[in-house]
């Protein structure tokens, strides 16, 4: 008997006074409204970044912006390639060490089943991301997870109930049977009970492992069906691709749209792993408290700073997120393969699939490309103002230095008693040839090779009064006197800093 479409109170009593098992665990559909939200606030907060920065003429935070996009940019890769759009409603059990080899058998049931079915199977335990680390490793967790030989369902002691209860939602199971280990046995036990014939589609290596599993099973006295579905795969064999997509093509024709519902009849199979009401309250507050410890560990990470030395005033967790963006990078142009060859595979077998497929890639990675001109572009604007400010900073301390330079050398003459210096002619003769290359006469002033500056002799040396220089700097008057209006001009052009904005605030008028 097989109960479809049920809500959960008409079949609480079969295992009463414990509940009803949960379906398996599916992170990646579970992660995918989180995604959509994060990508949403990412770009509001970098847009609004964006717009304060370009209105203050900040340029750090122009460069902030521009970074604060490349985060959204991978998160919508991996929402548009990697994040499934419907929950499993076909299942792949098989054996765990056959994880490795089993991917191109994958790949090609993907590409049979098309866009209305998603496949997928328990992913191994030992391959697991621990909750804690989730929050932490969200993105390289996702692309992984999407992209693994693995598998992305999860489960504890209580798979198979959990398995049981999500077999009710499916339509259809491939049961990969080419290592029989006990765990498969007990999956196919499960599933011959649960499913009907047209819903079950054996992968095997040849005809003879269906035999014998047929009589295993007269042994146990469960009934085999008769015209079960069955895929051979041997890649010894040339014309092996071929005939196993045929094979799962005309599977996938005839099964039947709904799902295969819950079959009571195999309760009596999952009943000693079902957990009680207390275990699952343990198990949810465990799962919470990981996830709690995740996000803690993230906001720690974002307050801690290197004051050991070794990272200086960079954050922990920026040190930790460029680690995990190289991880990003790695395993990004991975999946992309993966899905280029599902792609190219469907071209041959499932073309109205491949056009899906080509869509979503276009997209995906179009909106990606998208960000990330934008996120270069607000960069490119940002570092040339900085680079900008940089060099206005560097010509301010050269210059300093030669100023400071001409100054003793006014003193060095008025302290000797040497030649007065009362213009720019005799200040150019009295310097050394290390200094004077640098300054060009031009007129009353000397020019400062390589700056917008000027020097002069404001007050010309005599015998009793030592000779005072004055400058300008882009033709506005620095020393002896700095008016009010030439010392606001500075403090925007040099954002209040360097050794020409205080030399104008000391002589300020």
């Amino acid at each position: 008997m097989q109960v479809a479409a049920q809500p959960d109170s008409a079949v609480q009593h079969i295992f009463s006074p414990n509940p009803l098992p949960r379906p398996l665990s599916d992170p990646l559909y579970t992660f995918r409204p989180f995604v959509a939200v994060l990508i949403a606030i990412n770009l509001l907060v970098s847009a609004g970044l964006f717009l304060l920065s370009f209105s203050q003429n900040d340029q750090v935070s122009l460069i902030q912006a521009g970074t604060a996009l490349f985060a959204p940019a991978f998160l919508i890769v991996v929402y548009a390639l990697a994040l499934p759009k419907q929950s499993t409603n076909v299942f792949y059990l098989r054996s765990f060490k056959k994880d490795a080899s089993s991917y191109k058998v994958r790949e090609m049931l993907e590409v049979a089943l098309g866009a209305d079915f998603r496949l997928s199977g328990i992913r191994d335990p030992k391959k697991r991301v621990p909750h804690f680390l989730k929050p932490v490793l969200l993105v390289p967790m996702m692309l992984a997870y999407a992209g693994s030989k693995y598998l992305n369902l999860e489960a504890k002691e209580d798979w198979k109930a959990r398995l049981w209860r999500s077999l009710g939602d499916a339509r259809a199971v491939v049961l990969d049977v080419r290592d029989l280990t006990d765990f498969v046995m007990e999956e196919i036990e499960l599933v011959l009970t649960c499913m009907t014939p047209e819903r079950i589609l054996f992968v095997v290596q040849n005809e003879e492992e269906l035999n014998q599993l047929r009589q295993h099973f007269a042994t146990k006295s469960v009934e085999f069906p008769v015209g079960t579905h069955v895929a051979v795969w041997n890649e010894t064999r040339s014309d092996n691709t071929p005939k196993f997509m045929l094979a799962s093509q005309l599977f996938v024709q005839q099964l039947p749209k709904p799902a295969a519902g819950l079959a009571l009849q195999a309760a009596p199979l999952v009943a000693d792993f079902v957990k009680s009401g207390q275990a699952l309250r343990r198990e949810k507050f465990n799962a919470l408290t990981q996830y709690t410890l995740g996000v803690t560990l993230l906001v720690a990470l974002s307050s801690l700073h290197g004051e050991m030395g070794w990272l200086g005033e960079w954050p922990l967790l920026g040190v930790i997120l460029a680690m995990l963006v190289v991880l990003q990078l790695v395993l990004l142009p991975k999946h992309c393969v993966g899905v280029f060859k599902k792609i190219r595979m469907a071209r041959s077998y499932n073309p109205l699939y491949q056009r899906i497929l080509r869509v979503d890639l276009i997209k995906g990675l179009g909106l990606a490309l998208l960000l990330l001109a934008m996120a270069g572009g607000l960069m490119f604007v940002g570092l040339r103002e900085v680079y900008t400010g940089y060099t206005n900073r560097a010509e301010q301390y050269s210059f300093d230095a030669r100023y400071r330079a001409l100054e003793l050398i006014t003193m060095g003459a008025f302290l000797d008693d040497a030649p007065a210096i009362v213009d720019a002619a005799t200040l150019l003769d009295s310097l050394g040839p290390d200094l004077n290359n640098n300054f060009k006469l031009n007129g009353a002033n000397l020019d400062v090779v390589g700056t917008p500056a000027s020097v002069w002799v404001a007050v010309p040396q005599t015998v009793e009064k030592q000779a005072i220089l004055g400058f300008s700097w882009g033709e506005r008057e620095i020393a002896p006197a700095c008016a009010a209006e030439t010392l606001e001009v500075l403090q925007v052009e040099f954002n209040g800093q360097g050794p020409i904005y205080q030399r104008c605030l000391m002589n300020l008028r």
